[in-house]
């Protein structure tokens, strides 16, 4: 699972399982806008799910509600930060060594609700961490928890840019260098 910050929404890919489709696709056009060629038309939007091992040995399904299936086209998915933190979720991707005073928090993905917390690696300058295809008998007993909301994501809603005006403008001072 990588983090893409210029996703617009979560990409599941063959690591991730289809638990129920919307009746929804979308057409994709990849950050080359100019070539036609890497376009894909009727993308199905779905719930997926994949298998996370916590450092805990705990083994949770990670469901990704409203995410684009693209297991026949990539082996990872990309996971978008807004989307994760639009429900609830609380993520740092500033690598540790990047990071002015690094904590337990620090280059994570915390799940306030459960209570979990997962650290993420890098490779090169891409943040991640390790999931796998559930089998169906974790997606029976393992405990589900949700890394998006299951409303429907819109990434274009103009929701995020008032919002953001919003506060900006009742704490002018945050805006100070």
């Amino acid at each position: 699972m990588e983090l893409d910050s210029h996703a617009e929404t979560c990409c599941t890919g063959a690591n991730c399982m289809i638990v129920e489709y919307t009746g929804k696709t979308c057409n994709l056009v990849s950050y080359k806008k100019n070539n036609q060629n890497d376009e894909l038309t009727d993308v199905p939007i779905v719930e997926a799910a994949t298998a996370y091992n916590a450092p805990t040995v705990e083994t949770y399904i990670h469901v990704l509600p409203q995410s684009l299936y693209l297991g026949n086209v990539i082996e990872y998915s990309l996971l978008c930060p807004n989307q994760m933190r639009h429900n609830g979720l609380i993520v740092d991707n500033v690598p540790r060594h990047l990071a002015p005073d690094p904590t337990t928090a620090t280059h994570s993905i915390y799940m306030p609700e459960e209570g979990l917390r997962i650290p993420l690696e890098i490779q090169d300058v891409v943040s991640y961490f390790d999931t796998r295809t559930p089998t169906t008998q974790e997606l029976e007993d393992c405990k589900r928890v949700l890394l998006t909301a299951d409303t429907e994501w819109d990434p274009h809603s103009e929701q995020f840019m008032m919002n953001e005006r919003a506060f900006n403008a009742s704490r002018p001072s945050i805006l100070k260098a």
